[in-house]
């Protein structure tokens, strides 16, 4: 992007938002299920960026 942040990290901190509302509505398991795609997302994502280069 232009001002140089990443779609990644926008991703990460709509994701980090809703795995909030969802621990205060208790919803324990999508908790999880949020935190492990963010751990894969962001693993892809080095993943990506060195096979690029």
């Amino acid at each position: 992007m232009r001002d140089g942040t990443r779609l990644i990290f926008w991703l990460d901190v709509l994701i980090l938002i809703v795995i909030t509302l969802l621990v205060l509505a208790q919803q324990w398991d999508m908790v999880i299920a949020l935190f492990i795609a963010l751990v894969v997302m962001n693993y892809f994502d080095h993943w990506a960026s060195r096979r690029r280069h």
